[in-house]
């Protein structure tokens, strides 16, 4: 359950940054309010649009991704995907200013997907093995029992 919203919060993020970030980088003509650009370092959408594609929009799709494939460390690129979005929204406030409905939503978003993340990695993680009683580890062999006999399926 608890990747499956995962999943479902990354892809409606990665969607709404590839649409974002591809009319930006586009269409900046018609991006509908010039004046933000007058208070920022750029001087059209290009550049924020691209980066809102690449950065927040594939940060997103590679999360999704590895949720589905089950990966390893699904938990840990989801997680960097919402701190990614969470950045993105605060740099974005202090470059156009803040107060939109969309940027709180977002970063609200961006902040249940790390702490989402986090659970996640909480709920999978395994305990380490228990090493029998007089067991040594030995470089390349594995455990051996406390007569020197490597342990179960070692390679020997």
């Amino acid at each position: 359950m608890l990747r499956k919203l995962l999943i479902g919060l990354q892809l409606f993020v990665a969607l709404g940054a590839l649409g974002g970030g591809i009319w930006g980088t586009c269409f900046p003509q018609r991006m509908p309010v010039e004046d933000w650009f007058k208070r920022g370092p750029f001087s059209s959408s290009v550049i924020p649009g691209f980066i809102l594609l690449v950065a927040v929009g594939g940060s997103c799709f590679a999360a999704a991704s590895a949720l589905l494939r089950r990966h390893h460390l699904a938990w840990l690129v989801s997680m960097a995907s919402g701190v990614i979005l969470m950045v993105w929204i605060v740099v974005q406030v202090l470059i156009i200013g803040g107060g939109h409905v969309l940027q709180y939503l977002y970063f609200s978003l961006g902040a249940l997907m790390t702490g989402l993340s986090a659970a996640l990695a909480w709920t999978t993680r395994t305990a380490p093995q228990a090493r029998p009683a007089g067991a040594v580890e030995r470089r390349g062999e594995g455990l051996a029992g406390s007569a020197g006999r490597p342990a179960p399926g070692s390679a020997r």
